[in-house]
This record gives C-alpha cells, sequence and structure tokens, in this order.
C-alpha cells in the first residue's frame, strides 16, 4: 500500500537530523570537555531535549549501535550527572584560577563550573558546606 503511493523509505532525513544533532554534542564536548549538557540549557534548549532523549532511548533499547558507538566516543555520559562531584569541581575551579587568574567564571561559558560556585558560597552562607 505505501508503494502505490510513493512512500519515501529513506531514513536518511532521520539519520541526518541525528547527525545534525551529534555535531552540536561534539561542539560542545569541544569547548566544554563533557558531553553533559545541562538540562534545558537556555544557550541550545534543542540540544538539551536531544540528549535527555537519547538517554531516555538508550534506557529503553531503542537506540541504534551505530549512535551508541558515536556516543561513546565522546565520551557520553548515558546518565546524567548535572553538577560532577566535589573534587572535580574543585580541579576544573584551580584549572581556571590558574589559567585566568581569578574566579569569575561566566554562566555562559562554564555553566556547570558557574553552578558550583554559586551553590558553594550559598553552603557557606548558610553554614552547611562540607569542605572549605
Amino acid at each position: 500500500m505505501l508503494n502505490k503511493i510513493d512512500f519515501n523509505w529513506d531514513s536518511n532525513l532521520l539519520d541526518s537530523k541525528w547527525q545534525e544533532l551529534y555535531n552540536f554534542l561534539k561542539q560542545y564536548h569541544s569547548k566544554f570537555g563533557d558531553s553533559n549538557v545541562p538540562d534545558r540549557w537556555k544557550d541550545n534548549l534543542k540540544l538539551s531535549g536531544w540528549v535527555k532523549q537519547q538517554r531516555i532511548n538508550y534506557k529503553n533499547s531503542k537506540l541504534p549501535e551505530s549512535y551508541i558507538y558515536l556516543l561513546n566516543q565522546i565520551d557520553f555520559r548515558w546518565a546524567q550527572k548535572s553538577r560532577g562531584t566535589w573534587d572535580d569541581n574543585i580541579a576544573s575551579l584551580i584549572a581556571y584560577k590558574h589559567k585566568h587568574g581569578n574566579f569569575n567564571v561566566s554562566l555562559k561559558e562554564l555553566p556547570k563550573l558557574y553552578q558550583f560556585i554559586v551553590i558553594t558560597r550559598n553552603h557557606k552562607k548558610y553554614h552547611y558546606c562540607p569542605e572549605i
């Protein structure tokens, strides 16, 4: 029946859309050093939604092996890690200070590190920071 109406059986359209967003993720990885796009990231809501959908598809065994392979090539985290561990964040903060000479981290440039700084400052302000 679908052949009679000249249905397009080519999946390249879907593949090209996936590839386009994968390329955005590779750019994010190059810029930020990881593939952990923040949920509802203002700079690219489409990408953050796509990343979330890849995790869902993977969890439900609906992601093709070829896509899994490509995502693994850029150290894709299959479980969302929103802020990283304390030690990871401290190491990033030290590296930033070494490179820039200050702690003036931009939300737009490094959203996760910025978020870590804000949370840590609030924890100290309210006296429940585990390590100072």
